[in-house]
């Protein structure tokens, strides 16, 4: 446990720092700082569970300290030792959170030692890792060479190793897991560090030792010779955590398959599918999938997500020109972006995706019902949608006269030419505001309805709501400018 001392006079510091020491000579390590403000910077690369503050000090006061304490909501537990006894400065130091207001004049080791036991036993509930670290909050918002000055070794003194791995994992380890030593969690991960002597560095004893270390699943860093390293580790094993989502086992190591950190060759892939699948043959759907399962294999990004939106697009692209159930397309895409979203390795989501293709896509592009003047024309609309501007331009393309393609295009969609264009729209446009944070006058002018008023009454007469108020409703986690 990490505890803090802050008090301007450094004959208490040393006494405190001394006689906590040496209550709990194997629990705690005592830090010191001589001001609120060096006891903030501290904060950035060390996780303390509890700190003692003194009131009147320099630069910062112990009152401004806690306030800052209550504004980073963290866990740490503030104790005030004053020398002041009025009571207008406890009220206030109570108000925001002290756990204590203790007189130095009264303070003896067995205050210190029941204070301290009276903060374990606060503690207990919370005692696994705290839900983020400030050491790695400072570590993923900055650049690593912004830490070339800290000495890392001072910030985990315990941990001695001449080469060390990070370790990210989803699961708090057990305590009698050893030689894994605890540095923090950071968005639901915890971070370890390993001395290399443990598993060596040749990557068959790596997989043995961590496939029978324990059942959970880790992303494992690169080899590091100095702990001025750590922030590269940490973010190495970062990667490899993202990148578990490509292994077959439970471990995924930085320094296997490394591979530059291109996407571009998954975007192309995506793009030209996107583009040619509503020409495609039935056979041809999965067929062209596969060079797009290949560019995600060979680059295996970082960004799970990135894949799985650009799985999500080729099936919003697919639904919209064949899904024959339109009144019910908007609650199908929402259901396959949360199964996607589910998707707890790449095999699993390739799978989904055929598995959608082939029970809802595949039959409607062989046989939908439609002759083939009339699949052209919805092809072409597809297509077209937000540009074509007479029904002779459609019919010209599928080689029919104009009167006789109107009357049978309605015969078989049960829509007037014009009205399937509109809904098409509207269907866009909806996938638009879901998926996007153009605007409102933005999506009107991108599927072509320029007329504000005509576009959102149109839009509430198939939705039921306002555009506005069906953004809010529906609203995922796209930030993208362009969807397709």
């Amino acid at each position: 446990m990490y505890i803090l001392v802050i008090d301007d006079e450094a004959i208490i510091r040393d006494w405190l720092q001394a006689t906590l020491t040496a209550l709990f000579p194997d629990m705690l390590e005592v830090h010191c700082a001589s001001d609120g403000q060096e006891a903030l910077e501290m904060l950035d690369i060390c996780h303390y569970e509890m700190v003692f503050i003194d009131i009147l000090m320099p630069r910062m006061n112990g009152i401004d300290f806690l306030k800052e304490l209550n504004r980073r909501n963290t866990e740490i537990i503030p104790i005030i030792l004053s020398s002041h006894d009025q009571f207008d400065y406890a009220r206030e130091c109570i108000r925001y959170g002290a756990f204590d207001y203790v007189l130095k004049y009264e303070c003896n080791k067995n205050m210190l030692r029941n204070l301290v036991n009276r903060c374990i036993e606060e503690r207990k509930p919370t005692m696994v890792p705290p839900a983020s670290s400030s050491a790695l909050m400072r570590i993923f918002s900055d650049s690593a060479e912004a830490f070339t000055a800290v000495n890392w070794s001072l910030v985990f003194p315990k941990f001695q190793a001449a080469s060390f791995y990070c370790i990210a994992t989803g699961e708090c380890l057990k305590d009698d897991l050893l030689p894994f030593f605890f540095i923090g969690t950071y968005e639901e991960r915890y971070y370890y560090l390993i001395d290399s002597i443990h598993c060596g560095n040749q990557c068959s004893r790596l997989l043995s030792f961590f496939s029978a270390a324990a059942p959970q699943c880790f992303g494992v860093s690169l080899c590091y010779k100095t702990m001025m390293k750590l922030p590269v580790s940490v973010k190495n094993a970062a990667q490899s955590w993202e990148r578990l989502f490509y292994s077959d086992t439970n471990c995924f190591f930085d320094c296997i398959n490394q591979v530059p950190a291109t996407e571009y060759e998954i975007q192309t892939a995506c793009n030209k599918y996107i583009s040619n699948g509503r020409n495609y043959q039935a056979t041809e759907l999965l067929q062209n999938l596969l060079p797009i399962h290949a560019a995600v294999e060979h680059v295996k990004p970082v960004s799970v997500m990135l894949v799985k939106d650009s799985y999500l697009n080729i099936l919003n692209s697919l639904y919209l020109c064949y899904y024959k159930k339109q009144d019910n397309l908007i609650n199908k895409l929402d259901e396959i972006k949360r199964k996607i979203y589910d998707c707890k390795s790449f095999r699993q989501l390739i799978s989904l995706v055929e598995n959608l293709i082939i029970d809802d896509i595949y039959l409607l592009s062989c046989s939908n019902g439609y002759s083939e003047h009339v699949k052209k024309a919805q092809v072409y609309i597809a297509e077209y949608y937000n540009i074509v501007t007479t029904i002779g331009e459609i019919a010209d393309y599928v080689h029919l006269n104009a009167d006789y393609f109107s009357r049978l295009f309605k015969k078989e969609t049960g829509h007037t030419i014009n009205s399937y264009i509109t809904l098409y729209k509207l269907e866009m446009a909806a996938l638009l505001l879901r998926t996007t944070n153009r605007s409102i006058s933005d999506v009107a002018l991108d599927v072509n309805i320029p007329n504000i008023s005509y576009f959102s009454k149109r839009f509430k007469e198939k939705y039921g709501l306002q555009p506005n108020q069906y953004r809010i409703n529906h609203r995922n986690s796209y930030t993208a400018e362009d969807c397709l």
